[in-house]
C-alpha cells in the first residue's frame, strides 16, 4: 500500500511538474519548428512566372518554394489569391500554420508572434502583406502553393520591411516562459483540489495529522512563489528567465547570416541566384554602411574586436544590399560563431540560475507554510 508520504509526493509531482513539464517541451518543439520553418522558407527559390511554368513539367516531384505578396481576395473557404510583384499566386490554406508577426521599429518584440490556424483567423484585410511557403503545384493553369506529405503550408502575416521579416521571426518566436503553457493551469488547479481531498481524508485519521499538514502545504504550492518573503526570489527568477531568453535570442539572430554559408566557405548562391558573401571589416569604418541601411548586430558576448562580420551581396567595391527580400545586409560585430556559443553558454547559466533561485524560493515559503499549519492544526 502506498505510504501517505508517496502519495503526496507523486500528485505533486504529476500535477506540478509533469504536466506542466510535458507541456514546455511541447510548446519549446513547436517554436523550435517555427524558426526552423521561416528559415527553410528564405532558403527556397521565390515564386516567378519563370519558375511556375519550369515546375509544370514535374508533377511527382513538388517544387518546395515560397512566395511574398500582398493579400489579393479569400476565395471558398480555404483559397487565397497572393498577389506578387510579377505573379498571382494561390495558395491552398486547408492544411496551413498561421502567424501573425508584429512591427515593433524601436525595440525588439517581447512577445511571441500570434500562432492561429485558417479556421480561426477570421476576417483579413485586403493588402495585407504575407510570406508563404510550400509545395508549389503549377499542374493547373494557376500556380498554387499546397501543403505536402507532413509539411503544412506556412503562412505569415506581416507589416514592416520584408528584409528583417525572418530576423523579427527568429528573434520573437519563443514562447516567453515554456512552463506557463496552455496545460499549466489546469494541472495546477488539479494538483491543488486532489492535495486538498487528500489532506480532507488524512485529517480524519488521528494518526496522520502531520501528513495531512504536509498534504495542504503542496496544495498551496502554486501561490507559494507569489508570497513573501519568497517573492522577493520569484522575482529573480523572472529576470534571469527572461534574460535567458534573450540571449537565445541573441544566439539564433546572429547565426541567422550563416544560413547561406557552409563551414569554411565565404561566399555561396542566394536562392535568386545572386553571389553572398562574407568579409570582415573594421569595426570604426561601420558608420558609413550603417547609415545606408546596413543592420548591425551587437552580440553582448564574444565582440571585443577591432573587426566585424559584413554578409551581403558582392558588388564591385565590396558588399551591398541584396535584392532578395527575405535576405538581410548585415554586420555581426566580432566573430558570429564565438558569439553565438558565448550567448548559449550564458543562457544556459541564466536559466538553471533562475531555476534555482525560484527552486529556494519556494522551499523557503514551504516551510514557513508547514510552521504556520504546526501552530494552527
Amino acid at each position: 500500500m502506498i505510504s501517505p508520504v508517496m502519495a503526496i509526493t507523486i500528485v505533486a509531482f504529476l500535477f506540478y511538474l509533469m504536466i506542466p513539464g510535458v507541456g514546455a517541451f511541447d510548446v519549446r518543439r513547436r517554436w523550435r519548428v517555427f524558426r526552423r520553418r521561416v528559415t527553410e522558407a528564405s532558403l527556397r527559390p521565390p515564386v516567378t512566372f519563370a519558375l511556375s511554368r519550369r515546375s509544370s513539367h514535374d508533377h511527382e516531384t513538388p517544387l518546395a518554394a515560397r512566395f511574398l505578396g500582398t493579400l489579393e481576395s479569400i476565395q471558398g473557404e480555404h483559397t487565397v489569391w497572393i498577389r506578387g510583384s510579377d505573379i498571382t499566386v494561390a495558395v491552398d490554406m486547408s492544411v496551413s500554420d498561421v502567424y501573425l508577426v508584429a512591427h515593433s521599429p524601436d525595440s525588439p518584440p517581447e512577445a511571441p508572434p500570434a500562432r492561429t490556424s485558417w479556421a480561426r483567423l477570421g476576417s483579413i484585410p485586403e493588402g495585407m502583406k504575407v510570406l508563404v511557403s510550400g509545395h508549389l503545384d503549377s499542374s493547373g493553369s494557376h500556380p498554387v502553393i499546397r501543403s505536402c506529405a507532413n509539411e503544412p503550408v506556412l503562412a505569415v502575416f506581416y507589416d514592416g520591411l520584408e528584409s528583417s521579416l525572418v530576423r523579427r521571426c527568429i528573434w520573437s518566436g519563443r514562447q516567453l516562459n515554456e512552463y506557463w503553457n496552455s496545460a499549466t493551469p489546469p494541472a495546477l488547479a488539479g494538483g491543488t483540489f486532489a492535495l486538498i481531498v487528500l489532506a480532507y481524508v488524512l485529517l480524519r485519521q488521528p494518526l496522520a495529522l502531520s501528513y495531512a499538514r504536509l498534504a495542504i502545504a503542496f496544495a498551496t504550492v502554486p501561490v507559494l512563489p507569489l508570497l513573501p518573503p519568497g517573492i522577493a526570489l520569484f522575482y529573480l527568477y523572472r529576470v534571469g528567465w527572461r534574460r535567458g531568453r534573450v540571449l537565445r535570442a541573441h544566439r539564433d539572430v546572429i547565426q541567422l547570416p550563416l544560413r547561406y554559408l557552409a563551414d569554411g566557405v565565404q561566399c555561396a548562391s542566394l536562392p535568386n541566384g545572386e553571389l553572398y558573401c562574407m568579409t570582415d571589416h573594421p569595426v570604426a569604418a561601420i558608420g558609413e554602411l550603417r547609415r545606408n541601411g546596413l543592420t548591425v548586430i551587437d552580440p553582448p558576448f564574444g565582440h571585443r574586436s577591432d573587426s566585424c562580420a559584413v554578409f551581403g551581396r558582392a558588388a564591385a567595391g565590396g558588399l551591398a544590399p541584396p535584392s532578395d527580400a527575405l535576405c538581410e545586409w548585415t554586420a555581426v560585430l566580432g566573430d558570429p560563431r564565438l558569439a553565438s556559443v558565448e550567448c548559449q553558454r550564458m543562457a544556459r547559466r541564466y536559466e538553471l540560475g533562475s531555476v534555482l533561485t525560484l527552486s529556494v524560493g519556494l522551499l523557503m515559503n514551504l516551510l514557513l507554510v508547514m510552521a504556520v499549519l504546526v501552530l494552527v492544526l
